[in-house]
């Protein structure tokens, strides 16, 4: 049995970290609109409630996911290890377009006081793009562990 390497285990750790997050807000979301009666919810806040019900659906369905490639890193499966590197590949290239449209379509650039908001939500791409890039590079490297 190979030694899992300290970086594969943190990033299973990770991963079971985003999955209870997701299982857990998903949860919510789908029991929230059971504590109100329908019928004082009016039209609008049915829709919402459904809206909100059916985002929770997916919620879970995302933290069942991540939990099962946190497994699947947790025990060194290959097949684990592709789906991160894919999965951070899409990331980055999704992060990389809402930055650049962003700083380019943003109504938020002409908006006075709203610079802060900006920068902000760049260096939070920037690192998001160093933590991906890095996490596939690692598992690019350490590829023998999973053989």
């Amino acid at each position: 049995m190979n030694m899992r390497p300290t970086g594969v285990t943190v990033i299973a750790i990770m991963w079971g970290i985003s999955a209870v997050f997701y299982l857990l807000i998903g949860l919510a979301m789908l029991i929230a609109p059971i504590a109100l009666p329908i019928s004082e919810l009016g039209a609008m806040g049915a829709m919402i409630a459904m809206f909100g019900s059916v985002i929770g659906v997916v919620m879970l369905i995302f933290g069942i996911v991540f939990l099962v490639i946190a497994y699947g890193l947790w025990t060194l499966k290959n097949w684990a290890r592709i789906i991160t590197i894919i999965l951070c590949g899409i990331s980055v290239v999704f992060t990389v377009l809402g930055l650049v449209a962003m700083t380019t379509m943003s109504p938020m650039l002409a908006m006075p006081g709203m610079e802060s908001v900006v920068v902000t939500t760049i260096i939070q791409g920037v690192v998001a793009i160093i933590i991906n890039c890095l996490i596939i590079w690692y598992l690019i490297k350490v590829k023998e562990a999973f053989s």
